[in-house]
């Protein structure tokens, strides 16, 4: 057994997977570690650059997949890994020469999850952004007010800025959910903090993220407002299932649904079929599911959003335009991109 296993979904990924596989082999670490290369119906040259490391390197597994999502491969991954620890690399990222180095000795102490900070880097100016809280330890009765500071410094949804335990995950039969393509990362981390009673939270910068020009985040996605509106439902009913006080996230709540409500339907005016969006929009208020949800809410901005989308055609275009340009320019300060 080695001491960390490194998963990597790939998928037609042949200009960047060297990159980050060189990485990775770049690692100051005193420890033992498996590169698990899983990949997922590539149709390009991904293999042979894959092929090429495993016939040099022993801690390097290549196996190939039937094309079903990054959730089944990372699945996969997780049925191969021979460690007592697994981190998660996105294909086309880079990591510091002491991630792995980080990340392992702050799991020692006494905690179920290590959370690092990460640099953001935008392909289309090279322009950096930094993510990162000052570091501390958790116990699990202050995970409702960290988890906000975490996602309000978009820390909290994704894997490859952590280090979990692998007999938490085997022990509890924790999957990454393969019904969606998307807010997979956010579903497997919640379910993971159920058996979770202690996070680390550490400042250093030990990830390199590239937001693409073909990311998947920027692209237009019709469900992304269900996907997401239904994740802060699921974040609320952790809340509720571990007993944490109201108080302690009603308003967080409360403000995230809003925030994930115009944002949702900012993301459904963004679609380049211009004929279709009233239609979207018309299919979201009438989903009975997420509307009778967001309805339960005793929420006025949201019950306003709802009504006043529904009655307010002209008007509520002017508005969600409005809404668009400052998301874009919050975007352009704040993210850079």
């Amino acid at each position: 057994m080695v001491d960390v296993s490194i998963i990597i979904p790939l998928y037609n990924v042949e200009k960047y997977i060297e990159n980050t596989i060189n990485s990775i082999l770049n690692q100051n670490f005193s420890g033992s570690y498996q590169v698990l290369l899983i990949d997922d119906g590539s149709t390009d040259n991904t293999f042979q650059i894959c092929n090429s490391f495993v016939n040099k390197c022993e801690n390097i597994i290549y196996k190939k997949i039937d094309n079903n999502g990054v959730g089944n491969a990372r699945n996969m991954g997780l049925s191969l890994a021979n460690s007592k620890y697994v981190c998660f690399i996105d294909s086309d990222d880079t990591i510091s020469d002491n991630y792995l180095q980080k990340l392992y000795d702050s799991i020692q102490d006494d905690c179920d999850l290590v959370v690092a900070g990460y640099k953001r880097i935008n392909e289309f100016n090279n322009r950096e952004v930094l993510k990162c809280i000052s570091a501390k330890n958790y116990i699990k009765d202050d995970f409702c007010y960290l988890i906000p500071v975490l996602q309000n410094n978009n820390m909290f949804n994704q894997v490859w800025n952590k280090i979990f335990k692998l007999d938490i995950i085997k022990e509890n039969n924790l999957l990454f959910p393969t019904n969606i393509t998307y807010g997979e990362d956010f579903r497997f981390v919640v379910e993971y903090l159920e058996y979770t009673n202690r996070i680390n939270v550490i400042d250093d910068i030990i990830y390199y993220y590239v937001n693409r020009t073909n990311g998947l985040n920027l692209k237009y996605r019709k469900d992304r407002i269900y996907i997401n509106l239904n994740n802060v439902f699921i974040l609320e009913d952790f809340f509720v299932k571990n007993n944490y006080n109201k108080s302690s996230y009603d308003d967080y709540i409360d403000s995230k649904i809003f925030k994930t409500l115009i944002s949702g339907i900012c993301s459904i005016y963004e679609n380049p079929n211009k004929k279709s969006i009233r239609n979207d929009l018309k299919d979201f208020l009438n989903c009975n599911e997420v509307i009778t949800k967001l309805n339960s809410y005793k929420n006025f901005k949201v019950n306003f959003i709802l009504v006043f989308s529904k009655n307010g055609w002209i008007l509520f275009d002017i508005f969600i335009c409005l809404m668009i340009f400052f998301k874009k320019l919050y975007k352009k300060i704040k993210l850079g991109y």
